[in-house]
């Protein structure tokens, strides 16, 4: 048998559930910048990729995901603290990068987008020209 001690009566589970529904069920996220693209690595443990739907429309980029509850037929269920449900995440994307472009991959839990920026919008050199010898100006009297 399972046996969880709680020394404070349940003020910690109090706490911890009056943080939590004052959060989004979204799921974890990361964002950073590689190269020349925006990478965003979203947290989807126990997800079937099947249940995983990426989606981008006037800018916006949705991410859905879905994990079951565990069987209701379990009556001897001792503690229940996975979360299960359907999730989603919407982010804003800047126009600086082409959501034509996004490439997706699913590996050990973790949802791995990579959206490039667009070409028009990388930093690049601006060559300057200006003329070898300057002539001085001249020094009045």
């Amino acid at each position: 048998m399972l046996v969880q001690s709680d020394p404070l009566g349940g003020i910690d589970r109090l706490l911890a559930d009056a943080l939590r529904a004052t959060q989004s069920r979204a799921m974890p996220m990361d964002a950073y910048q590689e190269g020349a693209q925006l990478v965003i690595a979203l947290d989807l443990p126990g997800v079937d990729p099947a249940t995983i739907a990426v989606t981008v429309e006037h800018g916006h980029l949705s991410i859905q995901a879905e994990r079951p509850n565990p069987p209701t037929s379990a009556p001897d269920m001792l503690v229940h603290e996975r979360p299960s449900g359907h999730w989603i995440r919407r982010v804003v994307l800047s126009d600086a990068l082409d959501p034509e472009a996004i490439a997706a991959a699913y590996e050990r839990g973790v949802l791995t987008l990579r959206v490039p920026f667009r070409a028009t919008t990388r930093a690049r050199r601006v060559a300057i020209d200006a003329p070898e010898e300057l002539p001085r100006p001249s020094v009045g009297r």
